[in-house]
């Protein structure tokens, strides 16, 4: 992405030539100026529908060098193009293991996920720290837990509140 900042390139063609999305069973594929995507099937707000099968959503089919703003579907009149789109996504669902879709929501967003910070209970920081991000702290959600901290601070550091 750092070319696109190159005032040299400001005119070149785009290097970006395929990028695959997957949320919650919504998927599509951009690949060399097409945007293949299949249609939203369930309103982003409800969370509690039961799953329905991905693969069986209709894909919308947009020449993005002649309608960035995706809102003329020309899948009717390019018959061949979803499907070879479809293939590349498939390709890339593959490579990057998104598969098998998934279109529930609730169970996808209360599974646990891989975390370095997994069956820990010491965490030492020993630097000035003004955040601590998600994934390298303890998971105190949907827990009871207890906190010990042992500090050192040294002499004429600290005042009395």
């Amino acid at each position: 992405m750092a070319y696109t900042f190159d005032k040299a390139n400001a005119n070149g063609p785009s290097r970006h030539r395929t990028q695959y999305f997957e949320m919650f069973g919504d998927h599509a594929i951009y690949h060399e100026g097409w945007m293949a995507s299949t249609k939203v099937m369930r309103p982003p707000w409800v969370t509690l529908a039961p799953p329905s099968d991905p693969t069986t959503f209709p894909w919308e089919l947009y020449d993005l060098s002649k309608d960035w703003t995706q809102a003329d579907d020309v899948a009717a009149k390019n018959p061949a193009t979803p499907k070879e789109l479809q293939d590349i996504f498939m390709e890339e669902a593959k490579k990057y293991q998104v598969l098998p879709l998934d279109s529930s929501v609730v169970a996808r967003l209360l599974t646990p996920r891989p975390s370095i910070t997994a069956g820990r209970n010491v965490f030492t920081w020993t630097t000035p720290l003004t955040g601590t991000p998600n994934g390298d702290a303890p998971s105190i959600l949907n827990s009871s837990y207890n906190f010990k901290a042992e500090v050192e601070i040294p002499a004429g550091a600290a005042t009395a509140c």
